[in-house]
This record gives C-alpha cells, sequence and structure tokens, in this order.
C-alpha cells in the first residue's frame, strides 16, 4: 500500500510492508507540477507494486472539510485514473504534528537527525504516520 501526504510543497509518500504491518517513509516529491506528481507516483506505484493507495484528506478539528481539500480530491480522481488503483481518502488531521513528535524523538536517541532541518522528512513520517494508523485500525476490527 501506498499513503500520500498532499502539501502545497511537497508531497510525502509511505509504503506498508507486504503483511501491511509496518508503514515506513518512503520520501517526498516536489508539489508544483501536478502532471510531473501524478507521473512520479504512477511510477512508484510500478515500481513497489502498490494495489492501494491512502490519501490524506485535510479537515478542520470541526470535521469540516479543509481550503486544500477539493485539490486533493481531484488529485485523488487523476490518481485513480492514471494508476486503475482505489485511491481512499483519509482523514489526516494531526498526522504532522505526531509525525514532528517523532522525528523530534529520534532527533534526542539519533545524533543523524540533529543536523536535519526540521521539516526535512516531515511529509513522508506524516504520511506514514496517516498509514500506519489505517493499517492498525484494520487489524484491530
Amino acid at each position: 500500500m501506498l499513503s500520500i501526504d498532499p502539501g502545497t510543497v511537497r508531497v510525502g509518500l509511505a509504503l506498508s510492508d507486504e503483511d501491511r504491518v509496518l508503514a515506513t517513509p518512503r520520501g517526498v516529491l516536489d508539489a508544483g507540477d501536478k502532471l510531473r506528481l501524478v507521473a512520479s507516483i504512477v511510477q512508484t506505484c510500478r515500481e513497489e507494486e502498490v494495489t492501494r493507495i491512502l490519501m490524506g484528506l485535510p479537515r478542520h478539528m470541526t470535521g469540516e472539510l479543509g481550503a486544500k481539500a477539493n485539490s486533493i480530491i481531484d488529485l485523488s480522481r487523476k490518481l485513480a485514473d492514471a494508476t486503475g488503483l482505489e485511491v481512499e481518502l483519509v482523514d489526516e488531521r494531526l498526522t504532522t504534528v505526531e509525525a514532528a513528535r517523532k522525528l523530534q524523538d529520534e532527533g534526542g536517541r539519533n545524533p543523524k537527525y540533529k543536523k536535519r532541518k526540521p521539516s526535512v522528512g516531515i511529509d513522508a513520517a506524516a504520511a506514514a504516520v496517516l498509514l500506519q494508523g489505517w493499517l492498525d485500525s484494520k487489524r484491530s476490527r
């Protein structure tokens, strides 16, 4: 499975293992050129033999759709058409906050993270948080 944390500047990607137990950050893509973004995601899906895509959908804490929701929904449709895969939109509230905490915790134990800027890797980490939450919810049913 592929998880996507879409942003206006960068798009974070994460993948699950074959058993759909563990989510791992895959990297980030530039969000500027939408055609190139879709092509890059399609390529990742082929390379990683992805069978399903999750995409974060921005919502306010009240549950209402965020300002960027329409562009995310449009992107999800384009990806579904380009890949032939189901794209499930998933509430992404607080995923970036949780990812930032995890990266900060790692930085406390791992010296290589201390040299990074805080935003480096946050998008992919947020995609991993989104995916891990989805995986965990499916296992607990």
